[in-house]
């Protein structure tokens, strides 16, 4: 299936471009994803394919949906679920996991995976949410507190901690 693009094409100028659903496999690990109906522009000139923009972050998307599975990595609906358990909202979950804002806000939204190592994190929270103590170094630490990672130094850097 395909259709017309008046669009000229923004590699050779000369044609224009079109739509075209194909079947594309991705690899990942030795595991494969097939997608029916993956949205490539090709070019009727010059024949260079390309995906606008909007289909690369929906498809991205799954495709990162698609790592995480192989991956063994909780979803994004996981990673909200523990953060609603635990009572933080993004912002504070995120420091205390020391990881940025917006880098956290991703993992959630499912435009990137989180680490191997933030995931076993999290999933140590969900189970054993009495480690907070231990990672804040405040025995009385709680969600709205100001200062949730009060327990590392400044100069710890996020690389360190693996995040």
């Amino acid at each position: 299936m395909s259709c017309a693009n008046d669009m000229p094409c923004p590699v050779c100028g000369k044609g224009h471009i079109q739509r075209h659903l194909k079947r594309e496999e991705f690899e990942y690990k030795g595991q494969t994803k097939i997608i029916n109906g993956y949205p490539l522009l090709i070019c009727d000139a010059c024949e260079e394919e390309f995906v606008s923009a909007e289909d690369s972050r929906l498809f991205d998307k799954e495709l990162t949906a698609f790592q995480r599975k192989v991956d063994g990595l909780l979803t994004p609906d996981e990673i909200r679920s523990i953060r609603e358990k635990l009572g933080y909202n993004q912002t504070r979950f995120a420091r205390l996991l020391r990881v940025g804002e917006k880098n956290f806000a991703r993992y959630e939204t499912g435009v990137s995976p989180q680490s191997r190592y933030l995931d076993w994190l999290m999933r140590i929270l969900n189970d054993y949410p009495e480690t907070i103590k231990t990672i804040t170094g405040n025995r009385d630490s709680n969600p709205s507190d100001e200062n949730v990672s009060a327990g590392y130094p400044d100069n710890v850097s996020d690389d360190v901690l693996g995040a």
